[in-house]
């Protein structure tokens, strides 16, 4: 059983030794798990001999990428490969499916154009032209109008009150009119 070993804050030496070991560590492990990519690719590729190289390449680096989430890359980047690649091989599939029928509707469009423009066809006749009817030029003046619906309300309004009583004989003015200071605007009758 290995006892903890206790580092004081002086111990700089202990300290720099650890953090390479660390590093070397790393770089170890980086070291395998890229010759594991690489024997994963070279598998892959006689496995899948359709796929191209780019494709398997990038299906086990997409794995690589899903594997360093975890702790345990080095045991499921085999695992995830396989699966990418094999999902790369499927997306592969129907893109090829997918190029052959374009092709086909390219080269049927094509034939049925090439055929469509051999046929002869009859000159075409030019329609009769249309019939028209025919007014003489009248010269009058117009008086242009409109017809609206509102409701006219006046800016100023004004209220007439007499200022004696009776009974109104006579209107002087038309509504609507113009009136003037001093007009005379009712008649009222006398006997009042």
């Amino acid at each position: 059983m290995k006892t903890p070993v206790r580092i004081l804050p002086g111990d700089t030496e202990i300290q720099s030794n650890i953090v390479s070991s660390e590093l070397t560590f790393l770089a170890i492990c980086r070291a395998k798990l890229q010759t594991l990519k690489t024997n994963l690719v070279r598998g892959f590729m006689t496995e899948f001999s359709d796929l191209q190289e780019r494709l398997v390449r990038r299906a086990v680096d997409d794995a690589d990428a899903l594997a360093s989430m975890t702790g345990f890359s080095y045991l499921l980047l085999p695992v995830l490969a396989e699966e990418k690649v094999r999902e790369a091989r499927e997306w592969s599939r129907r893109q090829k499916v997918i190029f052959r029928r374009s092709r086909l509707a390219l080269a049927f469009a094509a034939m049925v154009m090439v055929t469509a423009s051999c046929t002869r066809s009859a000159p075409r006749q030019q329609p009769p032209p249309p019939a028209v009817t025919v007014a003489p030029v009248e010269q009058k003046e117009l008086v242009e109008w409109d017809e609206f619906t509102g409701r006219a309300e006046p800016v100023e309004s004004v209220e007439v009150r007499p200022r004696v009583s009776g009974y109104i004989q006579e209107i002087r003015f038309q509504s609507g009119q113009l009136v003037k200071k001093g007009d005379v605007l009712f008649v009222i009758d006398p006997r009042w």
